[in-house]
């Protein structure tokens, strides 16, 4: 076993899902900071989307995933 899947085994990690939003055309969705040991991401089932973070644009397309590990604005 390598010491990621040996690490993943010893967190206790629970998962929910918050919302889920069906968006269309244009539009900006602000999502203030998580509180510490949340995890927030967001997977896109279909079309495409742009998230903004940290001054960086990331693009995004159907079955894309995106991760924010210390809960970061966006």
């Amino acid at each position: 076993m390598d010491t990621v899947s040996r690490l993943i085994r010893l967190v206790r990690s629970e998962g929910s899902v918050d919302v889920r939003c069906l968006l269309g055309g244009q539009f900006v969705r602000d999502h203030a900071p998580s509180p510490p040991g949340e995890a927030p991401f967001h997977l896109l089932l279909d079309g495409r989307c742009a998230v903004e973070y940290e001054g960086r644009t990331i693009p995004l397309k159907a079955g894309d995933m995106v991760l924010f590990p210390r809960g970061g604005a966006h």
